[in-house]
């Protein structure tokens, strides 16, 4: 029996009843012993009984032993004194209630004019104890039985790989399960009691939060799977995907909310990147499928040019006019060479190459292509992995990357160039889609420049997209580089703050080959040959076509053409007697070179 229960019980009773531990201290009174000593309940608590008595302290001990070990009413040879200064004799009985820890027992104490008196309302009082006890035994029962309930709840609750909550009216929270708690920088679950959203890591969203909880509890409708952002303690951002219902008591009265959310970042992210990958492949198709038509005119265009240049040959002006548009053509035909190159999907030439060898030869013209403010510094990986790419696109990549870094820096800074070997995991190649997990080999540039403004992240990679001032740069240069790494198998990275610097990570897989050595240089000159052998000219352009027999017939050869596969297999099945068969590869009509090629053969 605790104070309390001891109070509940005897507060009712005319005798003055008191509740003492085996030392004599009081630890619960009822209201008629406060009357008999003059004194408000609360303050008996606390108080020695050897203050209450007339008699000595060593008395008032001897009689407290003999009462903790007695089971039954005994009369007290000790005397307390009522505030009208009246002696009246004390009584005790120790057995009757024990204190619920096991300490020494609890004793009552209670004021009787004569013994028998005192005896009948001990056995009388003895019944009412004894179906006490019977009530605080059933009462224990019936709570820890519903704290054991409360536990495996909790259990069940914390078990759950979802977020779940629950608030009153006024958006304090009740209680949540473990994953909650996880999320809200807490140690417990206990902790979240009493707190609202304005107390937790994502303040930055309790109004948002508080909103759809009165719009749940306003209306008495539920909110289902609905998407929303919640910003992390460490200020990182996550996407959940919530639910709430409203709580109601057994009177159908709405008291709270319930609610219950997954977080959605990876999936989210994983959507996201294919998005994002799908977009570039389609300006990609768009974008190559331009270019090579406007490539195919520019074609025809340079080539009459070529032709006007032998005419006027002795002449000044033509000549410099001639000049001026071929420069002007070449252009054009740069921008539309960068657009195929960033649309191909099939690499060119492949080869196993060490990068730590590739950026060592190139390291001059790095160095020529920096302002002398910038310092560039290489920290090249011992041992690193080799990768198969084409070399040349490979330093296409590299000088588009220096360059974007230079302008970056417009008043000086540093550009970091790091090699290093990478195993990326599962859990990175999920949310890069076209990645498979394995060795990589990464590739870092990293330059202290302005940085890239977060709502231009997004755009980076577009053809045409560029933040630099009108006439300076195309827009080309990174959708190049995704276009090459993409091509390998890769992957690139682009972390930016502005005015802090970009860092640029490339994955390109490992190869298994050796990496070829020495110099990458393919630049060659060729003289074209000449001869009197038959060529069959096939290309659905008639421009390009007329401009390839021109050429051919004026280094000798004997020409004659098609529009298209299907006349092409017409003249070939009248006439076998051809030496080559010169065909353009995209071809309307069903048929392309290739198909032409293996049918001619």
């Amino acid at each position: 029996m605790t104070p309390d229960d001891f109070a509940l019980f005897a507060r009712s009773l005319p005798e003055p009843l008191c509740l003492l531990n085996g030392q004599g201290e009081i630890l619960a009174a009822n209201p008629a012993a406060g009357r008999l000593f003059g004194l408000d309940v609360p303050a008996l608590r606390g108080v020695q009984l050897s203050e209450l008595v007339a008699d000595s302290r060593e008395k008032c001990e001897n009689s407290l032993r003999t009462w903790a070990g007695s089971n039954e009413a005994t009369p007290g040879a000790l005397r307390v004194r009522s505030a009208d200064g009246e002696l009246l004799p004390c009584h005790g009985y120790g057995n009757l209630v024990r204190a619920r820890s096991g300490d020494s027992p609890a004793l009552i104490m209670l004021r009787l004019a004569r013994r028998e008196k005192f005896t009948r309302s001990f056995s009388a009082l003895n019944d009412k104890v004894t179906l006490l006890r019977q009530e605080i035994t059933e009462r224990r029962r019936v709570e820890l039985a519903l704290r054991e309930s409360q536990r495996m709840l909790q259990l069940v609750l914390d078990a759950i790989p979802v977020r779940v909550f629950w608030k009153d009216r006024e958006g304090v929270y009740l209680g949540c399960n473990r994953n909650l708690a996880r999320d809200a920088g807490l140690e417990n679950t206990e902790q979240i009691i009493g707190k609202n959203d304005y107390d937790l890591g994502w303040r930055e969203q309790a109004e948002l939060y508080r909103s759809d909880d009165r719009l749940v509890i306003e209306s008495g409708k539920p909110k289902l799977n609905y998407e929303e952002p919640q910003t992390t303690p460490d200020g990182a951002q996550r996407w959940l995907r919530t639910s709430k219902i409203p709580l109601r008591d057994v009177g159908g009265g709405i008291f709270g909310v319930l609610g219950i959310y997954e977080d959605i970042t990876d999936r989210k992210m994983t959507e996201e990147a294919l998005r994002r990958s799908q977009k570039m492949e389609a300006i990609g198709r768009l974008s190559g499928g331009i270019a090579h038509d406007f490539n195919n005119q520019l074609g025809v265009v340079i080539g009459y040019l070529d032709f006007m240049r032998n005419h006027v040959a002795h002449e000044e002006k033509p000549r410099m006019w001639v000049d001026t548009a071929t420069k002007a053509v070449l252009r054009c035909m740069d921008l539309t060479r960068q657009l195929l190159v960033f649309s191909r999907r099939q690499p060119r030439e492949r080869a196993v190459v060490d990068l730590n060898i590739l950026l060592r030869e190139m390291k001059t013209m790095i160095a020529r292509s920096m302002t002398p403010q910038v310092e560039v510094q290489y920290f090249l990986a011992d041992a690193l992995w080799s990768t198969e790419i084409d070399p040349g696109e490979f330093q296409d990549a590299i000088l588009n990357l220096v360059i974007n870094a230079r302008d970056a820096m417009p008043k000086g800074g540093k550009l970091l160039i790091e090699t290093s070997n990478k195993f990326l995991d599962g859990g990175y190649t999920a949310l890069n889609p076209g990645m498979k997990p394995g060795d990589y080999v990464q590739l870092m540039l990293s330059d202290t420049g302005t940085g890239i403004a977060a709502e231009n992240m997004e755009r980076i990679f577009e053809p045409f997209f560029t933040t630099k001032p009108e006439g300076v740069g195309t827009g080309l240069g990174l959708a190049m580089v995704y276009g090459f790494i993409k091509r390998y198998g890769g992957n690139i990275k682009v972390y930016s703050e502005p005015g802090v610097g970009t860092t640029i990570r490339m994955y390109l897989p490992r190869a298994t080959g050796e990496a070829v050595t020495g110099s990458m240089d393919h630049a060659r000159q060729a003289t074209l040959p000449g001869g009197d052998e038959r060529i069959l000219i096939v290309d659905d352009e008639t421009d390009l076509l007329q401009l390839a027999e021109q050429y051919l017939k004026d280094l000798g050869y004997r020409t004659r053409t098609a529009e298209n596969a299907a006349q092409a297999l017409r003249i070939l099945a009248d006439d076998r007697d051809f030496d080559l068969l010169f065909s353009d590869v995209v071809m309307p009509g069903g048929m392309n070179g290739y198909e032409l090629a293996q049918q001619a053969t």
